[in-house]
């Protein structure tokens, strides 16, 4: 029998000593990622108050050299705080805790959210920010639309950085549609620096960059893409790069997310139906292309030009040959003429067709630009800032062609309506500068306010005070946090419904999930963003919350302020009076389709009307309708809440008085009938031939959707000879309707006559 011995002590003691040192190196890591994100945390807590001050000062009245100063300050603290949110992101992800939120979110609005930060990160930059998007995508998807944004803004962010001059084209492409699932590639591509091949090697690595002297020269952490390609590999894709050096880069994923809407944001856009032919007008070729695939997307023709001079000469021969342009997208600064002069010489052209609109497009110096329309003769219909999304273009263009002037632009600074008027609140917070931040964005905007420093006053003040219509609860407090709070208030069925909101800095999933799982109502994150919270609290004030409506109502301040109504219609106040006709009949429809939904349960049809009467609303003036429909819209579409929880009868029955009060105060103001609307004085019936051939020239006018031929129809109407005077009249009543393709068949008819 044959033994063999071996001494494998050295082995084990290896062995031994290697899982002791990983244990201490998991240890170590553990450690690290939470002293991240407790530093983190509690650094956090202090700076959103620092950015609630700074909220505060700029509601004040400041010198242009302290606003200067403060909006400076606010930038900085705002990036301060993204680096932060990185550190905590980059720990979570470490210790593999990230998760994601499948919910509803509207296409529409992230774009615009996003736009706003990227405005916010371009500064003075010599570079213009595009939006191509497929408006064939649905209008409501579900997935983690804060973490999809998240990724945008990092990316989008870096381009800007690395970008001295040219552009970055922010684009979502549909590559495939089933039932409720669409395959979306997104891609944000730049005229930047670039990055060699080598360095891509590293750029996915933490706390890198592609190299040092990159660090030195435009900061930042290296933590923002590493953060990017894990949430990307959450959601199913990859995150891929291809650059050249000193030509730019593009990063790109796909991704999966489900369809809340079968709309597309083409079917959310007006005018679509109509065969309108554009030019656009803009210097960068990039600039031009995106925008003409926009236009054409939408079903409309689109033409492309490089410069101002080369769209005058367009716009002429376009003219010449019968095949005139509806409106002309115009790009502000360009070389050989700028946008502006450009859009004077072609408004003054005269001739027997109107020449086209012009529609503004700018990358900067919106006020600059009002400034320079109020200077001299109007150059233009109205104006876009870029990026511009589908929704928003289409938008510009009915407001074009039905002579609705731009919202505000004027640049008229009206005071807004203070839209929590009447509203009780209890803000329970323990940290005394983020109380004073919050009580007094809220009393700014009308709110009745209580404060308790801490979960049990909170409790106690619920408890023995008389009603509040919502409350908003601090989490991290030291006598009772919000969590413990909340779930001793829902013991008391008096208060199972009443509107608990969350407000902490901590804005993860995970957090959010603990705060509904408490019995809170919907959660918030600090900094406070104004608009959201006000959002949240009218979305929140239903049921038997309602009395903050007909508070506003009983109060009298129900529209809008006169002079911002005016100035929104360039004090045209024949044109208002003939707006609120078709606004009075377009409540007719909308009300009665409202309530059929409502009926049939179709929470789809009544997200549609609720939106077309916060629009139709909010142009009007009726500032109390449009904030009311606004709630209820953000609760259907955005929160999934039930058609037939959220309106029912007696909410019905207040929108149509809410309609019915606003008429009566905005009529009261501005007059009870249309100008053209009254009998007009008959005189002597023109000759044949004359009448022939103003009836010739009202068609033309009419088949452009010139706007003048409201105004020459009603010139005309006491001249028109007796036997055609009827049916004139009926083609001028639908012109005042905007009815522009009825009346080109009724006035073609009576020119078939002659």
């Amino acid at each position: 029998m044959t033994g063999i011995s071996r001494d494998i002590t050295a082995q084990r003691e290896l062995e031994s000593s290697l899982l002791y040192a990983k244990d201490l190196a998991d240890s170590a890591n553990a450690a690290k990622s939470s002293f991240l994100a407790n530093m983190s945390h509690e650094i956090r807590t202090p700076m959103n108050a620092v950015l609630g001050m700074l909220q505060l000062v700029q509601r004040t009245e400041l010198r242009p050299r302290q606003l200067d100063y403060v909006v400076k300050a606010e930038s900085a603290a705002r990036s301060l705080l993204g680096l932060l949110n990185d550190i905590l992101d980059y720990s979570k992800i470490e210790a593999g805790r990230m998760t994601l939120e499948q919910a509803p979110f509207e296409l529409e609005a992230f774009l615009q959210d996003l736009a706003i930060v990227l405005a916010g990160n371009l500064g003075e930059k010599d570079v213009e920010v595009l939006y191509d998007v497929d408006p064939q995508l649905p209008g409501v998807l579900i997935g983690d639309g804060f973490r999809l944004q998240q990724i945008l803004i990092n990316l989008a962010g870096n381009a800007l950085k690395f970008t001295l001059q040219g552009h970055v084209v922010v684009a979502m492409q549909l590559l495939q549609r089933h039932d409720t699932l669409v395959l979306v590639r997104i891609s944000v591509s730049d005229s930047g620096i670039g990055i060699s091949d080598e360095q891509q090697q590293r750029i996915f690595e933490g706390f890198s960059q592609a190299e040092a002297s990159t660090t030195r020269r435009f900061g930042g952490t290296g933590l923002g893409l590493v953060i990017c390609k894990r949430l990307v590999s959450l959601m199913g894709g990859e995150l891929l790069v291809r650059s050249e050096l000193g030509v730019g880069s593009t990063f790109w994923f796909d991704v999966a997310l489900e369809v809340q809407k079968p709309n597309t944001l083409r079917a959310d856009c007006a005018l679509t139906d109509r065969p309108l032919r554009l030019l656009v007008a803009d210097d960068n070729a990039i600039a031009a292309e995106v925008l003409v695939r926009m236009v054409r997307a939408l079903g409309w023709h689109a033409d492309s030009v490089g410069g101002g001079d080369a769209a005058i000469a367009r716009v002429n021969q376009a003219l010449e040959d019968g095949e005139r342009y509806d409106v002309v997208l115009m790009d502000w600064r360009m070389p050989d003429r700028d946008g502006l002069s450009a859009a004077r010489l072609i408004s003054c052209q005269q001739g027997d067709v109107s020449p086209p609109m012009v529609i503004m497009v700018t990358a900067h110096g919106r006020e600059e630009l009002v400034d320079a329309q109020q200077e001299g003769s109007p150059a233009f219909v109205d104006f876009l800032t870029k990026p511009i999304t589908p929704v928003q273009l289409a938008a510009s263009i009915e407001r074009a062609l039905r002579g609705i002037p731009a919202p505000n632009a004027s640049g008229s600074n009206v005071p807004r309506p203070q839209r929590l008027a009447g509203m009780r609140l209890l803000v329970v917070e323990d940290n005394a500068l983020n109380r004073q931040v919050a009580s007094e964005l809220l009393i700014a905007e009308g709110a009745q306010l209580e404060l308790a420093e801490g979960g049990l006053a909170g409790v106690d003040m619920v408890m023995r005070r008389a009603p509040f219509d919502a409350v908003l609860m601090d989490v991290q407090m030291p006598d009772t946090d919000g969590l413990e709070a909340t779930r001793r208030i829902r013991l008391d069925p008096r208060w199972a419904t009443l509107p608990i909101i969350a407000m902490t800095a901590n804005a993860s999933d995970e957090d959010r999930r603990a705060c509904l799982a408490a019995g809170m109502t919907e959660h918030v994150g600090k900094p406070i963003d104004l608009e959201r919270l006000v959002a949240t609290l009218l979305g929140s004030a239903r049921a038997k919350h309602r009395p903050v409506v007909a508070t506003v109502v009983e109060d009298g301040s129900l529209i809008e302020a006169s002079a911002s109504i005016s100035a929104r219609f360039g004090g045209n106040q024949a044109l208002i009076r003939r707006v609120l006709v078709d606004f009075e009949a377009d409540m007719a429809r909308q009300l009665p389709l409202l309530a059929a939904a409502i009926e049939a349960d179709d929470s789809g049809s009544a997200g549609a009307v609720l939106h077309a009467i916060k629009g139709s609303a909010g142009t009007v003036g009726a500032l109390a309708l449009a904030g009311r429909v606004s709630g209820l819209e953000i609760e259907l579409v955005h929160r999934g809440a039930r058609l037939t929880d959220l309106v029912d009868a007696a909410c019905l029955a207040e929108l149509e008085r809410s309609v019915q009060l606003s008429l009566e105060q905005l009529r009261a103001i501005f007059g009870e009938e249309p100008d053209d609307l009254a009998e007009p004085q008959m005189l002597e019936a023109l000759p044949d031939d004359e009448w022939r051939e103003r009836l010739s020239a009202l068609l033309a006018l009419v088949d452009s959707a010139n706007l003048r031929a409201i105004d020459e129809a009603r010139a005309l109407l006491p001249q028109v000879p007796g036997a055609y005077r009827e049916a004139f009249a009926e083609a001028a009543a639908q012109l005042t309707r905007y009815a522009f393709k009825a009346a080109a068949a009724r006035l073609r008819s009576l020119y078939s006559q002659q």
